[in-house]
C-alpha cells in the first residue's frame, strides 16, 4: 500500500471516471479520486484528503493528455459548479456512464450476471436543458452578479453570459434580466445578511416551440419602491418572442431554493406544452418534468419496451409526478393509476391526461404508504406492472416493500442514481423477482448522472 499523506503531489495514470465526477487512479493499489482529470490521461496531483481506502485529489499538471481529452467548449469551465465532464469526449462519457452502472450492480447489489444494455445517448450533448435555475448575488469583489453558484461556495455567484446547456434564447433573456438590474440598480440578495431584493431567475423551456416560461423571485420589495415590473416583461417579449409568460413573485425565506410565495406581478400564460412523440403535455413553471426533453423520450420508450401492455392490463405509476411516464403507456393499457405526494403534481397529471384524451387514468395525492390501498381499492385486483421512478434518495424501506408485497408480475425501476438503484436492486430481488433487463439512458450530458430503467420479472 502507498504511503500517500495529505498534501502530497503524486503523479498517476487516470484509468477511469467515477460516480461524483473524478477521475479514477491507482498508485501501489490505493485509490486516488482526482477531480479534473480524463481517462488516460498521467497527471500530476496534489492530495486534499485521505482516507484509509482512498484519497481525494485534484490535478496539478497534466503530463501526458489523453485522447480522449478535450478542449472544454465553455469559458466557465472549472469555476462553475456545473458540466464536471466537458473536458472529455462525449462518446467517452458515455462508455464512462455504461461502467458506472455495470460497477453499480457488481460491486453495490452483488449482481454480476445481469447484461446492460448500450447506453442511449442524449440527442443533444450541448443546449438541452429544458429548465434552468439562476441566481443573483455578488461576486467576491462586491459586484452583482446573475448566474451560478460557485464550487463549495454558497456565499458567491459566478457570473454567466452564456450556458452551454440551455438554449440560446435562454442566454438573450438572462442579458435582458441582467441590464434590468444594472438599469434600475437593484440589489442582490445576500444569504448571509438576509437583505437585498433579487433572489433567483428560472425559465422553462419547450423544445418542440421554442417558448418558454420566466420566473423571477425577489424579497418583498418596500411599498412605494416596487421595481417596474411590467418593464422587464415588455424588455423580454421584445427580445425574446418565443416568451409565453412572465412571473415575477415574492420569496422571504431564509432557505435559498427558488420558490414563490406571494405572486407580485404575472402576465400571459402560466404553462407550455410540450410534446414526447404523440402524447402532450402541459407544463407549469414549477412542475416536474424531465430537463432533457428529447432525452426523456428515449427513456419512456425504455419504460414502456418489453412491458407488452394491452387494453388488459393494469399499470400503477408510483411516484408519478405529473403523470407523464403513466400518461406515455395509458394508450396501451386499460387503465394508469398514478400515485403522488405533491398535490400540485396530481393537478397537473390530471390536466395531462385530459388534454390527450385519456378516461383511463386515475392520480391520487397523498403518501404512498396511504394512498396504496386507495389505489388497490379503486383497481379491484393487483397490478399487472408496477413503474417507479423515485426521487434521487431512492424509495422508503416500507414504501417499496408496499409495492413488492403485491406481486405484480412486471416491476420497473427508474432511477437517476446507480447507488441507491443498486441498494433497492437487492431488496427486489429478495422478493422473488428476477432481472431481466438494464438500460442506461444518458439524460444528463457533460455530467456524472446517468438514469437507469430496470425491468423486473416475477420468478416462475
Amino acid at each position: 500500500m502507498a504511503k500517500i499523506n495529505r498534501g502530497d503531489v503524486v503523479e498517476c495514470v487516470i484509468d477511469d471516471l467515477a460516480f461524483g465526477g473524478a477521475g479514477v487512479a491507482r498508485v501501489d493499489g490505493y485509490v486516488l479520486f482526482v477531480k479534473g482529470a480524463a481517462p488516460g490521461d498521467r497527471v500530476r496531483a496534489h492530495i486534499y484528503k485521505r482516507k484509509s481506502k482512498h484519497a481525494e485529489a485534484e490535478v496539478v499538471e497534466v503530463l501526458e493528455p489523453s485522447p480522449d481529452r478535450i478542449a472544454p467548449p465553455c469559458p466557465l469551465f472549472g469555476r462553475c459548479g456545473g458540466c464536471s465532464w466537458q473536458h472529455v469526449r462525449y462518446e467517452r462519457q458515455l462508455v464512462a456512464k455504461q461502467s458506472i452502472v455495470e460497477q453499480s450492480f457488481a460491486h453495490i447489489a452483488g449482481v454480476k450476471d445481469v447484461t446492460v444494455e448500450t447506453i442511449a445517448p442524449s440527442p443533444l450533448p450541448l443546449r438541452y436543458r429544458n429548465k434552468m435555475d439562476l441566481t443573483f448575488g455578488y461576486s467576491p469583489e462586491g459586484e452583482r452578479t446573475l448566474g451560478f453558484h460557485r464550487p463549495r461556495d454558497y456565499k458567491r455567484i459566478l457570473d454567466v453570459d452564456s450556458c452551454l446547456l440551455q438554449p440560446e434564447i435562454l442566454d438573450q433573456a438572462v442579458a435582458v434580466c441582467r441590464q434590468f438590474m444594472t438599469d434600475h440598480n437593484l440589489s442582490c440578495y445576500d444569504p448571509v445578511t438576509h437583505e437585498g431584493l433579487l433572489r433567483h431567475l428560472m425559465f422553462r423551456y419547450a423544445a418542440c416551440s421554442g417558448e418558454f416560461l420566466t420566473v423571477l423571485a425577489s424579497a418583498t420589495p418596500e411599498t412605494g419602491k416596487e421595481p417596474p415590473y411590467a418593464e422587464l416583461a415588455a424588455r423580454l417579449r421584445e427580445a425574446c418572442p418565443g416568451m409565453r409568460g412572465f412571473t415575477w413573485g415574492a420569496n422571504d425565506a431564509v432557505a435559498d431554493v427558488m420558490r414563490i410565495e406571494t405572486i407580485l406581478y404575472e402576465e400571459g400564460e402560466g404553462w407550455i406544452e410540450e410534446h414526447l412523440g404523440d402524447v402532450r403535455f402541459r407544463v407549469s413553471a414549477q412542475s416536474f418534468f424531465q430537463v432533457n426533453t428529447l432525452a426523456a423520450r428515449l427513456l419512456y420508450d425504455a419504460i414502456a419496451h418489453g412491458l407488452d401492455l394491452d387494453d388488459s392490463q393494469v399499470v400503477l405509476d408510483a411516484y408519478c409526478g405529473t403523470g407523464s411516464i403513466g400518461i406515455y403507456c395509458a394508450a396501451h393499457a386499460q387503465s394508469v393509476w398514478g400515485l403522488e405526494l405533491v398535490k400540485e403534481a396530481v393537478w397537473d397529471a390530471r390536466s395531462n391526461a385530459a388534454l390527450n384524451e385519456l378516461t383511463n387514468c386515475r392520480f391520487i395525492a397523498g403518501d404512498i404508504r396511504q394512498t396504496l390501498t386507495l389505489a388497490l381499492d379503486g383497481m379491484g385486483r393487483r397490478p399487472d406492472c408496477v413503474i417507479v421512478d423515485p426521487p434521487r434518495g431512492g424509495m422508503h424501506k416500507k414504501a417499496l416493500g408496499g409495492l413488492l408485497a403485491m406481486g405484480a408480475p412486471a416491476f420497473v425501476y427508474v432511477s437517476c442514481n446507480p447507488t441507491t438503484l443498486a441498494r433497492d436492486v437487492g431488496a427486489i430481488l429478495e422478493e422473488g423477482y428476477q432481472l431481466k433487463r438494464v438500460q442506461p439512458v444518458d439524460l444528463f450530458p457533460q455530467t456524472y448522472h446517468v438514469e437507469t430503467v430496470c425491468h423486473f420479472q416475477q420468478a416462475p
